[in-house]
């Protein structure tokens, strides 16, 4: 009796522990540090509310999401480029070179916090090393917090130090598709401006889920 009285406080104990332990499978609350922000971060609209679901998706893109229409050929296939081109609904895959890594500002998605865990990381590509200095060549992918998080989580390090070791290197990505207009006039596909614009286009692989080095 003593026996299954003890198993029987242990089963509740470890039944409790599964219970309320954080959920490691939804990471739409994003935790660091004691500071907590949702998908929609801090976000007052609608408009911008949605933009930040979709920043802020964390689930890993299945084989069926993936356009095979979104290639570097095709993006810059547009004399000006369509918004409506691709579905933010799908998933990309881009192979192409480093060109250079950056930390983002504070940004409502991520609940407007200053500390750098709640910033995203700004990858610039290039299909063709010859293009590392012509911003208007450059596509931008981003990693987020929570990706990175879900990352650190399985022994993979997208700090910002660990990846500046990728720069000039040859990489595939993969993650959601997503449309910046809030660079839209920045972008050359857009503005034709070669001398202000700090990129080809608005459209990125935002957030990034994969990241490979291929050389």
């Amino acid at each position: 009796m003593r026996f299954l009285g003890l198993l029987l406080i242990i089963t509740t104990i470890c039944v409790g522990i599964y219970f309320y332990l954080p959920n490691n499978d939804n990471w739409d609350t994003l935790t660091i540090n004691g500071k907590s922000c949702g998908r929609e971060g801090t976000s007052q609209n609608s408009e911008n509310k949605a933009q930040s679901r979709l920043k802020n998706r964390w689930q890993m893109p299945q084989k069926n999401d993936f356009d095979p229409q979104f290639t570097w050929e095709n993006l810059f296939a547009d004399t000006f480029e369509n918004p409506k081109k691709y579905q933010q609904v799908r998933a990309g895959r881009l192979r192409g070179y480093v060109a250079y890594i950056s930390k983002s500002n504070k940004e409502s998605c991520n609940c407007n916090y200053r500390e750098p865990e709640f910033h995203d990381y700004h990858i610039n590509m290039v299909i063709d090393a010859a293009d590392y200095k012509d911003k208007t060549q450059h596509i931008v992918v981003e990693i987020t917090p929570r990706l990175r998080e879900i990352m650190k989580a399985k022994g993979i390090d997208w700090s910002l130090e660990g990846l500046k070791k990728i720069r000039h290197k040859e990489i595939e990505v993969e993650g959601w598709l997503f449309y910046d207009w809030d660079h839209g006039d920045k972008a050359y596909l857009r503005t034709g401006d070669a001398v202000n614009s700090w990129r080809a286009t608005c459209w990125e692989i935002h957030p990034v889920t994969s990241l490979k080095i291929l050389e």
